[in-house]
């Protein structure tokens, strides 16, 4: 239902989990997910296991959601995130829009690693 304004903010805890808060503004309002995130493997860099659902239901494994890193830029300026099922597939940037050419080369990019990438929605943020 996000129609614009989407933003994820990842913060890391002293626990060296993170939290996690994503925000969208639908078509009447401003909504959010909160939830935590953490690495499943420090031998496996750029893995993290995320869940939105309430702690006391963090024992069980449906409820938690594989983010892995499928490319970083350098400087880091972006990140294509996406699940290992290729039910999910991201492309975040530090700025409200990215240029056309990186879009369109991490969508092939992406679509070799076996992502269906033509229903992908290009959402530009305009939240200050």
């Amino acid at each position: 239902n996000c129609l614009g304004d989407v933003t994820a903010t990842y913060t890391l805890r002293s626990d060296q989990k993170m939290d996690v808060v994503n925000r969208c503004r639908t078509k009447d309002k401003m909504i959010s997910a909160k939830g935590i995130a953490e690495v499943p493997d420090a031998a496996q860099p750029g893995q993290l296991r995320v869940r939105f659902a309430p702690d006391w239901l963090s024992w069980f494994p449906i409820v938690w959601g594989d983010y892995w890193i499928m490319a970083l830029d350098p400087e880091y300026r972006w990140v294509m995130v996406g699940a290992p099922n290729r039910a999910y597939l991201w492309i975040l940037s530090r700025t409200p829009a990215l240029d056309e050419q990186t879009v369109n080369t991490l969508k092939q990019q992406a679509s070799v690693l076996g992502f269906q990438v033509d229903d992908m929605i290009n959402v530009t943020n305009t939240a200050q």
